[in-house]
């Protein structure tokens, strides 16, 4: 029996991350999806940022640029779904 994935995720992980690693992660994405395409893999990429101490600023932009968005809760990590 074969598996076929149809999503890949692509997380990204900082202390307290800027807009500009959230930017700098977007440019690692696109590269990544235009040597998928060249090799013909039709997933899904699916990207993630995480961080230890998220600002209002910072978590809305990851969010509204499609990442989901992992965060401490506790002694746990939380991740919205974004949709």
């Amino acid at each position: 029996m074969s598996v076929r994935l149809f999503y890949f995720c692509f997380p990204d992980a900082f202390t307290k991350p800027k807009i500009s690693d959230i930017d700098e992660h977007i440019e690692r994405m696109e590269k990544l999806r235009k040597v998928a395409d060249l090799r013909n893999d039709k997933r899904k990429y699916l990207g993630a940022i995480a961080g230890v101490i998220f600002g209002d600023s910072e978590e809305t932009y990851a969010l509204k640029n499609g990442f989901y968005v992992i965060e401490p809760s506790g002694d746990t990590l939380f991740c919205p779904i974004n949709l």
